[in-house]
């Protein structure tokens, strides 16, 4: 199996070794006002983590859910960073350890988990947490067991989960959706989408319709060029235009121009290399167009909607497999990429979130080694 596939995919079907102990003892760092436009070391996380979850709760923290860790295993643990002291510190424990599964804000402020892989393979099970106890609580289990799927709130406070895998090594993809309803705390199928895919993207629109584009709809295949709308009023999906590029393992982000950027992902048959290529989805039209490419191709990075309107790129692998700590810019109105400098590490596989600072926070990932790295270490990147 290909390299990227042994990071992203392989690794959490590796049977686990025994669960880590949980480290209570928080990691803290003096907080320093780093230079704009420079990244900087943050506070170390208490767990490493890869294809972990970050959610920015209401009180400015950030959620560090689960994932997969060292020793070829799969965690459980989860944990809060708090930008006033740049540190984490553990919180309540999952009932189930979990990788490559869905994270929602809800807006009871609880966030929501569901789905993942882990030793026992995959799994239906969701669980909430309350930031007022500290705690998970088990909620309605999926309807199917999946794992790399997509999750996102819809306007209505409910939360829409589409495709992902349901068999071992992604040898059955689904195009099957379901929805969580916070108020009975139930899952519901709805509309099938009209291709099966994982490692898709999924953007709530301004229109309230829900976009998904790219992936694949296979362990092996090659990516996929055709996007979807999913509308609540009605349940169903239609088709909407293609992209220039067929890809996987890429980003989207919704634009404050109301427009939609798919940046980077893997391309080519059984999506062996990786794109530098960037597009825009244009809701009014239906259409998609190529824009300005980035300097490196990558994939199974991370982007970033920064407060000016631009768009923060970094880390994840070139076309070589090689992990990337560069990051770039992409600026609206301009159509073009510029430098964001270098991250501390070159990682792939991990997450970045937008503090109420303004500035980001990256966290955990895979980097370069035999076997291959899984962060502890965070950093931050001042726009």
């Amino acid at each position: 199996m290909r390299k990227r596939m042994t990071i992203c995919l392989a690794l959490a079907l590796i049977t686990s070794g025994a669960a880590l102990a949980q480290d209570t003892n928080v990691r803290d760092n003096s907080v320093k006002s780093p230079r704009a436009g420079t990244w900087t070391s943050a506070g170390s996380m208490v767990t490493a983590r890869a294809n972990e979850r970050a959610v920015l709760l209401p009180s400015g923290k950030v959620l560090a859910i689960a994932g997969y860790t060292s020793g070829y295993s799969y965690t459980n643990h989860s944990e809060l960073y708090s930008p006033a002291n740049n540190a984490f510190i553990a919180t309540g424990d999952l009932n189930v350890a979990r990788s490559l599964f869905g994270a929602t804000l809800l807006r009871t402020r609880k966030v929501l988990v569901e789905g993942g892989l882990n030793s026992s393979g995959f799994t239906n099970t969701a669980e909430l947490y309350d930031p007022a106890t500290g705690q998970w609580s088990s909620t309605g289990g999926l309807v199917t067991a999946r794992y790399d799927h997509t999750a996102t709130l819809l306007p209505g406070g409910k939360v829409l989960i589409v495709g992902g895998c349901s068999q071992d090594d992604c040898y059955t993809v689904e195009a099957s959706a379901e929805i969580y309803d916070p108020n009975s705390g139930s899952w519901t199928p709805t509309g099938s989408m009209s291709i099966a895919r994982h490692r898709h993207t999924a953007i709530l629109l301004s229109s309230g319709k829900v976009l998904v584009a790219g992936g694949t709809s296979g362990p092996n295949g090659d990516g996929l060029t055709g996007s979807e709308l999913y509308d609540p009023r009605t349940g169903t999906w239609q088709m909407t235009g293609s992209m220039s590029v067929a890809r996987a393992y890429h980003t989207a982000t919704l634009l404050s121009t109301g427009q939609v950027l798919v940046a980077g992902g893997a391309i080519g048959a059984a999506l062996t290399n990786a794109t530098a290529t960037a597009e825009l989805y244009n809701p009014a039209s239906g259409a998609w167009a190529l824009t300005g490419s980035m300097s490196t191709a990558r994939e199974g990075h991370a982007a970033t909607l920064l407060a000016n309107g631009k768009t923060l790129v970094g880390g994840g692998l070139d076309a070589s497999f090689a992990y990337l700590s560069s990051a770039e810019l992409y600026n609206p109105s301009s159509a073009t990429w510029s430098s964001a400098g270098n991250m501390q590490n070159a990682r792939g596989y991990h997450r970045e979130t937008l503090l109420p600072s303004g500035t980001v926070l990256a966290t955990g990932g895979v980097g370069p080694g035999n076997p291959f790295v899984v962060y502890q270490s965070s950093e931050l990147y001042k726009p």
